[in-house]
């Protein structure tokens, strides 16, 4: 009897003990199969990394090109054309003489106002020494004081019609002058108002001449950008007629408002031209560089998500992707200026995005190489 109670126990002991061992057994591969289930769930991807560079901003513009001095030259006097030496698309210097009046009766009234000067000029002088000699008499008691007034009131009248022929002179001169139209400034001309044999009145426009070279480009850029913009700044521009070449300037006025209709703020630069390619008129886009930011990041393109108008990408750290909605910048090749809590060095996933969600796990599949593959 004491024999079975023996070996009840025994077995009952043995039955405890590999209950125990089983239990614990599943104990330790529970986690390892938890492991397991949980990389088998995990989002096969492949990253990249976000790249800090240096870059530019600039700040866009259009507007016209303008000549940089216009002036409508007009005749001072009337008369017959007698000569014209240019036309339409002529380069003139400053001072060159455009056309000619008929000078006959300019030249025959500056004939008279000379003779008339040269006259009264020795008459002058006469009364000068009358009225010298007068004094002298007058104080040795020779002649009278009314005598002696008398002849310095003729010195007086003969000062007078001096100073008189002077101003004829110089007004028979002037209208010289005036029958010869030069140009006030070097440019070229842009219309030819009247031609040879015209008679013409006083104030007539003639010629209207414009100087190219340099030319003003008057240009407006969007009201956020004004407070990037200085005198003093370069500035780019490319036009239509030349696709392929650009054309440097330099800022030399802003205006100091906003205008109300457009909110955008009006520059006016100077473009050098110096060959005359660039035409007054000419529509121009331009570009202005501002600053110099470094170590802005920039994604692949391939990061980069977009879904029900929000831009994202995916950020992974320790194996889980955070989501992150960006904006973005300027583009240099495949890579895409980011913005919004991403910086250089971040680890972005590149593949699989469509299956990505703020927190998934993941798993960074190897990539090969062009010489492993």
């Amino acid at each position: 009897m004491r024999l079975k109670l023996y070996r009840l126990i025994f077995f009952i002991s043995i039955f405890i003990m590999m209950s125990a061992l089983s239990c614990g057994k599943a104990a330790n591969e529970k986690p390892k199969d938890a492991q397991k289930q949980a990389d088998e769930q995990a989002i096969s991807i492949n990253t990249a990394k976000v790249e800090g560079r240096s870059i530019k901003r600039v700040v866009e513009t259009a507007g016209t090109l303008m000549p940089w001095d216009e002036v409508v030259i007009s005749s001072e006097i009337g008369g017959t054309i007698e000569e014209m030496l240019v036309d339409m698309g002529d380069k003139v210097n400053k001072g060159a003489v455009l056309l000619r009046l008929d000078q006959r009766e300019a030249k025959l009234n500056l004939e008279i106002a000379q003779k008339t000067l040269d006259k009264n000029r020795v008459q002058l002088q006469e009364a000068r020494n009358n009225l010298r000699r007068s004094k002298d008499l007058y104080e040795k008691g020779i002649i009278s004081a009314s005598e002696r007034d008398n002849i310095q009131t003729q010195h007086d009248i003969a000062d007078a019609q001096m100073a008189q022929s002077e101003s004829a002179l110089n007004l028979a001169k002037k209208k010289f002058e005036d029958t010869i139209a030069t140009a006030p400034i070097p440019g070229e001309i842009k219309k030819r108002h009247v031609s040879k044999g015209e008679s013409i009145k006083d104030k007539v426009p003639l010629f209207v001449i414009v100087r190219t070279d340099p030319l003003k480009f008057y240009g407006t850029i969007a009201e956020k950008f004004s407070p990037q913009i200085k005198v003093g700044q370069n500035i780019n521009i490319q036009v239509e007629a030349y696709e392929d070449k650009t054309f440097s300037g330099r800022i030399e006025r802003i205006s100091p408002s906003i205008d109300l209709e457009t909110r955008t703020l009006t520059i006016e630069a100077m473009i050098p031209n110096s060959k005359g390619m660039l035409k007054p008129g000419f529509f121009a886009k331009g570009i202005i560089a501002t600053i110099t930011e470094n170590n802005v990041p920039f994604a692949p393109e391939a990061a980069i998500y977009s879904s029900l108008g929000i831009t994202k990408l995916f950020v992974i750290a320790d194996g889980i992707a955070k989501e992150k909605n960006i904006k973005l910048g300027m583009k240099e090749g495949s890579m895409v200026e980011v913005a919004n809590d991403i910086k250089a060095g971040d680890t972005v996933a590149v593949t699989n995005l469509t299956q990505l969600y703020d927190g998934a796990r993941v798993k960074v599949e190897e990539q090969k190489t062009e010489a492993s593959k």
